[in-house]
């Protein structure tokens, strides 16, 4: 299976990303509902094993998009990488690291936002890194401007979602992107993220398809949070 069809076949059993959630889904209880919720295209229970323990972390994301991220990681050419930026507790950055040791996988942070929990992140990337596996403890923008070398192969920029810092993140890592590079967006419920990436597609001197724009019904939402673009550029 391909990673178009895998994306667009990503079902859920009862809640939808436009259903009303009227009540909160404590975290004591959220892991087990996605878990049942989700419907994953190709080896449902063994990615939802996988991505069990990490569920289990912080996060502001959820099992479907974790598992498109471990999906589209496994699936890169060998001479590409990973990049993710922001990585905060790590989720979405250790999705990509699971069951892929060998695939190279760039995380960048500077901890200046959302309480910095830089010591927790550092335990968890040493339990699960291979020696293909880096993290940067710096800022985004000097990263992409002076240290990342290679083409990206899977990129999510989960940093500040304003519209200039997400228009510049998908900008300066174009150059970078590999012939069917794959490009996450989340927090597409607001206005500045989609603006900006819309305005980034149009652009762009390359082409790119939408895989995936899917609005949920609020943030926090159980199926794909706060809303997901998911871009591919064209050969």
């Amino acid at each position: 299976m391909d990673i178009n069809q895998y994306i667009s076949n990503i079902s859920f059993s009862s809640v939808k990303p436009q259903t009303v959630i009227e009540k909160p889904i404590f975290d004591s209880q959220r892991l087990k509902f996605e878990v049942e919720n989700t419907i994953l295209p190709e080896n449902d229970k063994e990615m939802k094993d996988s991505l069990s323990e990490i569920c289990k972390i912080p996060k502001m994301s959820t099992l479907p998009l974790a598992a498109i991220i471990n999906k589209c990681v496994s699936m890169m050419d060998e001479n590409d990488s990973y990049v993710n930026v922001g990585v905060w507790n790590g989720f979405s950055y250790l999705a990509g690291l699971i069951n892929n040791p060998n695939k190279k996988c760039v995380g960048i942070d500077n901890f200046s936002s959302f309480g910095g929990p830089r010591v927790d992140f550092m335990k968890r990337f040493t339990q699960y890194k291979s020696q293909n596996h880096d993290f940067y403890d710096m800022d985004y923008l000097d990263y992409l401007k002076s240290v990342h070398k290679g083409s990206i192969g899977f990129y999510f920029y989960d940093g500040p979602h304003d519209y200039k810092n997400q228009l510049e993140a998908l900008q300066l890592a174009e150059r970078f992107f590999s012939k069917n590079c794959i490009i996450m967006i989340d927090d597409t419920n607001w206005d500045p993220p989609r603006r900006a990436t819309l305005d980034f597609i149009s652009s762009s001197s390359n082409d790119y398809d939408i895989l995936l724009d899917v609005n949920t019904y609020c943030n926090g939402h159980p199926t794909f949070w706060n809303g997901v673009m998911i871009l591919k550029k064209i050969n």
